[in-house]
């Protein structure tokens, strides 16, 4: 049984996302040997370079993630650094977009390029008191801005929608009627989407109103995560996709363009049409890391 939300886990995602912990952490061991690892946190790397994929430097992200309000890198009283976690979603995030941190203009996504400013933990003000929602990668171009939150092993566990009162504001002031629908109905039922952090999105949908809104340039909300090879044969993720397919279409006329991939489908688009020299390498890499079943 799982009881983080107070329900039986039907669907077996503790099982899974066990299997998938220790299917990753089994990749980085092969990859960079044991002797990278804790001898009392066994899925944690002793510091987060190890953490990296080849390609990817400390100076390409160090100083977004220790500005930024999840405190990724240092070890705390709760526990050894997130980032240090083999299945790290921000680390997966870094792995990814590294490259691309002090070098926008090599960046292609969604078909769009000359990209000229990126930034990793990127926060966007919703006006409203508190922690401001951060984005995992943030990419701006003259004529389109792409914000992006990245997903490793997190739609393996239950989901609850969860909203300060100040919230029925912002959605009073900020928000079209599609997304005004979907926050009501996460409100009426916390429980609806299972798989998919539907507030999440919501909360970065109001963040890009708020703060950039007035800018003349495309904005587009960028849903990523990661699958395994075998993610077909797992009911699990099979609804993940689902409802992703669901808030998809509940947001289909916003004026900010909600798409979603899969880490799989962003890394083949980059070996078929990216123009950048190093795309093969880095795909290479990343996919020896995290391209496996479970």
């Amino acid at each position: 049984m799982l009881h983080r939300v107070g329900f039986v886990d039907k669907y077996n995602r503790s099982g899974v996302r066990k299997r998938a912990e220790g299917k990753v952490t089994e990749r980085l061991k092969e990859l960079r040997g044991r002797s990278i690892f804790r001898e009392t946190h066994k899925n944690y790397t002793v510091v987060p370079e190890q953490n990296l994929i080849s390609g990817v430097e400390k100076e390409d992200f160090w100083s977004d993630l220790g500005a930024g309000a999840g405190n990724e890198l240092t070890d705390n009283s709760k526990g050894p650094a997130k980032f240090c976690a083999a299945f790290s979603s921000s680390a997966l995030a870094v792995n990814v977009f590294g490259p691309f941190r002090n070098k926008p203009n090599n960046l292609e996504i969604l078909d769009y390029t000359g990209f000229e400013t990126t930034q990793f933990e990127k926060p966007l003000t919703t006006g409203l008191r508190g922690t401001d929602p951060h984005l995992d990668f943030y990419a701006q171009g003259h004529d389109q801005i792409v914000c992006i939150e990245s997903k490793f092993l997190e739609p393996l566990w239950p989901k609850e929608a969860k909203f300060a009162n100040s919230y029925e504001e912002a959605i009073e002031l900020l928000a079209e009627r599609s997304w005004t629908d979907v926050y009501t109905g996460l409100k009426s039922d916390p429980r609806q989407f299972k798989f998919l952090d539907a507030a999440q999105l919501v909360k970065h949908y109001l963040g890009m109103r708020n703060t950039l809104d007035n800018l003349r340039a495309d904005l587009i909300l960028l849903y990523i995560y990661w699958e395994p090879t075998n993610a077909t044969d797992l009911n699990v993720f099979r609804l993940h996709r689902e409802e992703v397919a669901r808030l998809s279409e509940a947001v289909v006329n916003s004026s900010v363009k909600f798409v979603a991939q899969s880490y799989g489908q962003l890394w083949a688009k980059w070996k078929s049409t990216s123009l950048w020299s190093g795309v093969t390498q880095h795909v290479a890499n990343l996919e020896e890391r995290y391209a496996f079943s479970i």
